[in-house]
C-alpha cells in the first residue's frame, strides 16, 4: 500500500519476583484460587510495573504446536488480566501481594509475569483497562489511546518479563 509505520524505543532493565506461591487450599470450588507474590523495587528513581495474570486450561496443549500464530491466538483467547503498579504502592522499597484469580479449575497452570516498563507503555495500559470497564462502554466515552507508533497504532515497547507458572492442584 505504500505506507509505513516507525517507532522506537528502549530495552527495560528487568525485574524478578522475589517470592511467588499458589496459596494451598484457596480454591474455593467456584473458579476462585489466589496467589501470593513479592518483588523489590529497582533501585532507578522511576519505575513502572506490569504484572500479567493469565489461566491456562489443562486441555490445552501447546507443546507440540510451534507456529508463533496459533501460540499469540491462544494467548490472547486465554482468560487474561493485568495490574499495573508503581513506586507508590511499594512499602519500603517492597510489594507484596495475595492476588485472587478466577475462571480457574483444578489442574488449570497459572501463569504470572512481572515486567518493568516505560512511563508510556503504563499511560497506554491505563487507558486500555479503563476502556475495558462497562461504565465506560455504556457512555461510549471516548478515549484516545497514547501511543509511540510513528502512522500507525498501539504502543511498541520491550522488556523482558520474569514468568512463573504454576499448576493448581488439591
Amino acid at each position: 500500500s505504500g505506507l509505513s509505520a516507525w517507532a522506537q524505543t528502549k530495552q527495560m532493565s528487568p525485574i524478578v519476583f522475589d517470592t511467588i506461591y499458589p496459596i494451598s487450599n484457596s480454591f474455593d470450588g467456584k473458579g476462585n484460587a489466589s496467589i501470593y507474590y513479592s518483588f523489590t523495587d529497582l533501585p532507578d528513581d522511576n519505575n513502572w510495573y506490569l504484572v500479567n495474570y493469565i489461566v491456562g486450561n489443562k486441555k490445552d496443549d501447546t507443546r507440540k504446536k510451534t507456529d508463533i500464530d496459533y501460540i499469540a491466538s491462544r494467548m490472547l483467547n486465554q482468560s487474561n488480566s493485568f495490574d499495573l503498579l508503581t513506586e507508590k504502592d511499594m512499602k519500603a522499597g517492597k510489594y507484596s501481594v495475595t492476588k485472587k484469580i478466577s475462571n480457574i479449575k483444578l489442574g488449570d497452570t497459572i501463569g504470572v509475569a512481572i515486567s518493568n516498563i516505560s512511563k508510556g507503555y503504563y499511560d497506554f495500559l491505563s487507558v486500555q483497562k479503563k476502556s475495558a470497564q462497562l461504565i465506560n462502554q455504556i457512555k461510549a466515552e471516548v478515549i484516545n489511546f497514547p501511543t509511540n507508533v510513528q502512522n500507525g497504532y498501539g504502543f511498541f515497547t520491550m522488556h523482558k518479563p520474569d514468568i512463573r507458572l504454576m499448576e493448581l492442584k488439591n
